[in-house]
């Protein structure tokens, strides 16, 4: 993997990955907001 570190905003999700603590998307993930669409990760066909 490769990490290209760019400080925006308060939450550094390279570190979380790299502790083990980033939340499973789509498994420990809190929901969506009201009216927001999840990412499609099907593979076209």
């Amino acid at each position: 993997m490769l990490y290209c570190y760019g400080p925006a905003g308060d939450v550094a999700h390279w570190r979380q990955e790299l502790a083990g603590t980033l939340p499973r998307a789509g498994h420990e993930a809190p929901p969506l907001p009201a009216g927001a669409q999840p990412q499609c990760t099907d593979r076209p066909a």
